[in-house]
């Protein structure tokens, strides 16, 4: 997990060009964000929970710089997360049991996958 914050905080401070603590700026943030929203998700744009994985994550290293007394304030704290109810992109359902049973044939008749055999996948 710790990770994931650490590399979704670099790429925010890389794409907005952030080098210093100084150069942190919610408007810059959000800009990058909005930017990622507008590219089609197949060529590495955003949806809307992506968006707010990458706000969770920068707002979480402002905690740290004023906790830490690197700053005064979280200069992220006025982000806000996007409503992922509102913008849904892929609507899940659930398999129907031709699906289920095309899928554990698969798995059954399939390679061994993370040092699980077929059947045992299945």
């Amino acid at each position: 997990q710790g990770n994931l914050v650490v590399t979704r905080c670099q790429a925010v401070f890389t794409g907005c060009g952030f080098v210093r603590v100084r150069d942190l700026q919610a408007a810059a943030v959000e800009q990058w964000l909005a930017g990622k929203r507008a590219v089609p998700k197949d060529n590495g744009g955003f949806g809307p929970q992506t968006v707010n994985h990458y706000v969770t994550a920068v707002k979480a290293f402002g905690n740290w710089l004023e906790r830490n007394r690197i700053v005064r304030e979280n200069p992220f704290r006025f982000l806000t997360r996007s409503n992922v109810a509102v913008d849904t992109r892929v609507i899940r359902r659930a398999l129907t049991y031709d699906e289920i049973e095309r899928l554990t044939d698969a798995a059954t008749k399939g390679k061994s996958v993370r040092n699980l055999n077929g059947p045992d996948r299945a």
